[in-house]
């Protein structure tokens, strides 16, 4: 429905999806029946009444983003990994 041809298939054919304080609406869901039918979806919120609300998280996450994404700090820009995260 929204997006680019690209970008939507892209999230399609998905395996994970990590989802930091996102809604789900159904601009960038569209289909519910058919969203990304094969990925685990992990979703982070602060707002426990928003995880599942839309999309069913495969593992469900309540909290504040910010000290989590502690998680991710091995993961540079360029997609290559530090020292640091092995």
């Amino acid at each position: 429905m929204h997006g680019t041809y690209e970008a939507n298939m892209t999230m399609h054919h998905s395996d994970v999806i990590f989802a930091v304080g996102v809604r789900f609406d159904d601009r960038t869901t569209n289909n519910l029946a058919k969203y990304c039918p094969n990925a685990t979806v992990l979703h982070i919120d602060i707002d426990p009444t928003s995880i599942s609300k839309t999309v069913t998280a495969d593992i469900p996450i309540v909290g504040d983003a910010a000290p989590g994404s502690g998680a991710n700090a091995g993961i540079t820009a360029a997609g290559s990994r530090t020292a640091a995260a092995g």
